[in-house]
């Protein structure tokens, strides 16, 4: 299985810190739209592991003044429960793309970004399913979904 989607031209992976909290919190408003302004949002504690949360940045400026494209996060997961026993797994959260840079494949690249790390890191991820629509992949026809464990 291949883990290497990559990014569109124009745009690039970049770790994400405390210091991003406002731009995930714009960022979030603009992919999950709710009825709190993000100023309200800051206030509260943020549930993301920030040494596992990726945005896309877009090079150069964006037609919204946006720094970020998408994003994504994972929580370490170390006792997921499995038919006898538990394994370490990588729990993928905060999947958002901005409106304006939807329909360019930027999900699909965070995912398998998530995957590989996951991966490499020797979490197990089986719960975690993907069928690829590239026509290239024996699951866009209907085969089995890609996993990765």
């Amino acid at each position: 299985m291949r883990l290497d989607t990559p990014l569109p031209d124009g745009y690039r992976f970049r770790p994400l810190t405390a210091d991003d909290h406002h731009d995930v919190l714009d960022l979030d408003a603009w992919a999950f739209p709710v009825p709190v302004e993000t100023e309200e949002m800051a206030k509260m504690p943020s549930p993301l592991t920030w040494e596992r949360a990726v945005g896309v940045q877009v090079d150069g400026d964006t037609p919204d003044g946006s720094p970020l494209a998408a994003m994504h996060a994972s929580y370490p997961f170390t006792q997921f429960p499995v038919p006898g026993g538990t394994l370490p797994t990588a729990g993928l959260t905060w999947v958002g793309v901005h409106p304006q840079h939807r329909r360019r494949g930027l999900a699909s690249a965070m995912i398998d970004l998530h995957l590989a790390r996951a991966a490499s890191a020797g979490s197990r991820c089986r719960p975690c399913t993907r069928r690829s629509t590239r026509s290239t992949d024996a699951s866009a026809t209907g085969g089995p979904p890609t996993t990765c464990g």
